[in-house]
C-alpha cells in the first residue's frame, strides 16, 4: 500500500524547510525572492533579520547565525524554537566555491553506524561508507557545535533537537544526525534529521537501517537530480550512454533494454536515507507524494529539463507549501503565487521530546511528533501557519540553478543529457552494494566506540 503523509507531517516538512531555506543568508534568500507573506526586502536587510521572517523565531533565540563557509566548514545556523520547544541546526547548502569542491569530494570513506538498537539500549552496528565531503563537514560540525548544543539543550528541559538543511546541507545534516544519535546526550531528546533535495549521502546498508528510519526524514521533489546523483550513478550513465551510442536511431526498446543490460554497474552506489517522501513523481501519479525506498527508486540518474530549476530552495518551499494547503501542488516554483490560507483555525506542531531514553523506543519519534508516520501534536494560532514565499526572481535565478547546487560528482551531466537523446530508454535498475557489510550485533562488545569526533563527556541535560 502507499504511505501518505498526513496534514501536520506536510506543515512540520513546510516548517523546517524554512529554516533550510534561513541558512542560506539574506543576500541569499533575497536574490531567489524567498520574501515570507507580509513582509518586505526592507524587514530582511541582514541575516539575523532575514532568518527571524523566515522561521518566526525572534531574534535573540537566534544562538549562532553564520552562513558563510570554508572548506568542509558550511555555513549553519543554531535556534531555540518555544514555540515548538525544539532547539534547531540548519545546515546551509551549496552556494560558495567552498561548497563546491566539498560536493566534488564524492568518494566513498568508511562510517561505522547503527542497523538498530536493542531493548535495554544496545547498538547493533553496521559498517559502511559515506560521501566523504559531507561526512567530514558533518565531522567538523559535531565538533564546533556540540557544547552550544548542549547547553542549550540543557537550559531547556524537554525540548527537542532537529537537524536540517537543503541540498549540500541536507547530506551533511543527514551524517551529523547518525553520528550524535549515537550519543546519549542527544538520543535522549529525540534527536532526528528533517532535510529537503536529499543528496546521494550513505550507502544502501545505513540509508535503510531502521535505526537511520527513525532518525532521517528525506524530501525530494519532482525530477531533482541531486537526489540520484553520486559518483557511481554517474559513471553508471556514461557506461549506458556509451552503450546506447553504438545502436542506431530507429533501435527499439527491447535493443535499448538489451544494451542497458550489458553494463556492468558500480557497487559502491550512495543513497538518501531514512524515510524519503517523493513529491510529484510520475512513477507514482497521481498520488502527489509518497514514502519510497530510494535504493529502489532513486539509484539511477534520470535527465529532464528542469532537473537544476527544481533543486532550488524557493522550488521546495512553494512545492510544500501547496501541499499544505491543498493546492495542486506544482514542482516549478513561481508556478502559483497565492498566499498559504490555513484550512483550520490552528496548525498542529511537534509535542515535547521525551526527557529520558527507555530502550530501542526512545530512539524513535515522539508520537506528538508531527513529522512521525502517525502525525499529532498541540496547536499553536494561525500565525504560525506557513507563508507561502514570493518567488518573483525565480526565472532570473534558474538560469544560475546549476552553480547554485553545484557540480555534485559530475558537472558533465546537464551537457550528456543531448548525448543521451530523447528516445533512449532508462532502466531503472535495483543494484545491490556488495561492498557493504551487514549488521553486525556488538551488544556484548562494550569496548566498542562510536565513530563521533566529540567526547560525550556531558550530563544528560
Amino acid at each position: 500500500s502507499i504511505e501518505r503523509p498526513s496534514r501536520p507531517e506536510l506543515a512540520a516538512l513546510a516548517h523546517y524547510m524554512h529554516f533550510a531555506a534561513a541558512a542560506y543568508g539574506y543576500l541569499a534568500v533575497q536574490f531567489l525572492g524567498i520574501i515570507p507573506d507580509g513582509r518586505s526586502r526592507r524587514d530582511m536587510t541582514s541575516d539575523h533579520k532575514a532568518a527571524s521572517a523566515l522561521t518566526g523565531v525572534p531574534e535573540q533565540d537566534l544562538l549562532v547565525v553564520s552562513p558563510n563557509s570554508k572548506l568542509y566548514r558550511p555555513g549553519h545556523l543554531v535556534a531555540v524554537h518555544h514555540a515548538k520547544r525544539e532547539v534547531v541546526i540548519a545546515v546551509r547548502g551549496t552556494l560558495e566555491m567552498h561548497d563546491v569542491l566539498v560536493d566534488l569530494v564524492c568518494a566513498s570513506a568508511p562510517l561505522t553506524s547503527v542497523h538498530d538498537v536493542k531493548e535495554g539500549g544496545s547498538e547493533i552496528i553496521v559498517e559502511g561508507f559515506a560521501h566523504s565531503g559531507f561526512l567530514k563537514s558533518a565531522q567538523y560540525l559535531a565538533s564546533v557545535l556540540h557544547a552550544e548544543v548542549v547547553e542549550a539543550l540543557r537550559a531547556n528541559p524537554g525540548y527537542g533537537l532537529v537537524i536540517t538543511g537543503h541540498s549540500l546541507g541536507a547530506g551533511v545534516a543527514t551524517l551529523l544526525t547518525l553520528l550524535w544519535a549515537r550519543m546519549p546526550v542527544f538520543r535522549a531528546r529525540n534527536i532526528r534529521a528533517v532535510v529537503f533535495a536529499a543528496p546521494c549521502s550513505v550507502c544502501a546498508q545505513i540509508s535503510q537501517a531502521p535505526f537511520t528510519m527513525r532518525h532521517i526524514t528525506s524530501v525530494v521533489t519532482g525530477d531533482d537530480i541531486v537526489s540520484r546523483l553520486s559518483l557511481a550513478s554517474f559513471k553508471d550513465l556514461q557506461l549506458e550512454m556509451m552503450a546506447l551510442a553504438n545502436l542506431s536511431s530507429s533501435a527499439s526498446t527491447e535493443e535499448r533494454a538489451r544494451a542497458l543490460a550489458t553494463v556492468e554497474r558500480e557497487a559502491d552506489t550512495l543513497h538518501c536515507a531514512g524515510r524519503v517522501w517523493w513529491i510529484n513523481s510520475a512513477e507514482f501519479a497521481p498520488e502527489p507524494m509518497v514514502e519510497v525506498d530510494p535504493v529502489r527508486e532513486l539509484s539511477a540518474i534520470e535527465l529532464f529539463n528542469d532537473l537544476f530549476t527544481i533543486h532550488l530552495p524557493s522550488a521546495y518551499l512553494d512545492t510544500l507549501a501547496d501541499m499544505v494547503a491543498g493546492r495542486d501542488a506544482s514542482p516549478v516554483a513561481g508556478a502559483n503565487d497565492d498566499k498559504l490560507t490555513c484550512k483550520d483555525d490552528s496548525m498542529p506542531v511537534a509535542g515535547p521530546a521525551e526527557e529520558a531514553e527507555t530502550g530501542a523506543s526512545a530512539a524513535g519519534p515522539s508520537t506528538a511528533d508531527p513529522s512521525a508516520p502517525d502525525g499529532g501534536g498541540a496547536c499553536v494560532s494561525s500565525a504560525e501557519c506557513v507563508p507561502r514565499v514570493a518567488c518573483a526572481s525565480i526565472s532570473s535565478a534558474s538560469a544560475s540553478g546549476q552553480s547554485e547546487i553545484g557540480a555534485v560528482c559530475g558537472a558533465g551531466t546537464a551537457a550528456g543529457a543531448s548525448d543521451l537523446g530523447a528516445g533512449a530508454a532508462r532502466t531503472n535498475t535495483n543494484r545491490a552494494d556488495t561492498a557493504d557489510t551487514g549488521p553486525v550485533d556488538t551488544s556484548a562488545d562494550d569496548a566498542h566506540a562510536p565513530q563521533v569526533y566529540v567526547a560525550d563527556t556531558e550530563p544528560h541535560p
